[in-house]
């Protein structure tokens, strides 16, 4: 039931994901993938939860549970909930470097084949 649980909820986001970054001009959006468990995780499971939080698919994820006294386990171990308020002096939407050369031949090239055929493409490259 976790497997499935956590298939489901990658489905979603990557779909989720590949909107957002449609919608923002194929810039790339992080997402997370928190699944929160009913009870704590058994032994037997143990294994599944790791293998669910080293996959590299789609997004990062973490699996939380509650100890015996209602309080959160795991959860100081969620990348992102974990981070102290940012600070920061820019307003607005961070602004893109400026590529020339080189670097903006190899970003269009990302962009119009994908990462892989791109990297593939500039390995061959003299």
């Amino acid at each position: 039931m976790l497997r499935e649980a956590t298939d489901a909820g990658e489905a979603w986001l990557a779909e989720y994901l590949s909107e957002e970054e449609h919608r923002r001009g194929a810039r790339v959006v992080d997402g997370y993938l928190l699944v929160a468990l009913p009870t704590a995780a058994t032994e037997d499971c143990a294994s599944l939860v790791r293998a669910i939080e080293l996959s590299t698919q789609v997004c990062r994820k973490h699996v939380i549970w509650p100890d015996e006294a209602g309080d959160w386990r795991r959860f100081d171990q969620v990348t992102v909930l974990g981070l102290p308020a940012g600070v920061t002096s820019a307003s607005g939407e961070p602004a893109w470097p400026s590529l020339t050369g080189q670097a903006a031949a190899l970003w269009s090239s990302i962009q119009r084949l994908g990462p892989v055929r791109a990297a593939v493409t500039e390995e061959g490259r003299p």
